[in-house]
């Protein structure tokens, strides 16, 4: 990862959006059906941020776009 090379695809390894400010520039993979890792590659080193389920690590996001979607039902 250091060295700039890819993780095999079976990881389906990808940056993650920047509409999140929280999330910008950190990379995301999969170790299992449901287990991902969020982390940061720099220059010399790899930053491990988030280890989780889809549900654990993305669970505000959702929250937010279903009430959004509730919202313009509405209106």
């Amino acid at each position: 990862m250091i060295a700039g090379d890819r993780l095999p695809e079976a990881f389906h390894e990808h940056r993650l959006a920047k509409r999140e400010a929280n999330l910008a520039g950190l990379t995301e993979c999969q170790l299992g059906a449901d287990l991902l890792l969020i982390y940061r590659v720099r220059r010399d080193s790899v930053a491990l941020h988030r280890i989780g389920t889809h549900r654990q690590l993305f669970r505000r996001q959702a929250k937010k776009a279903a009430s959004k979607r509730r919202r313009s039902r509405k209106g």
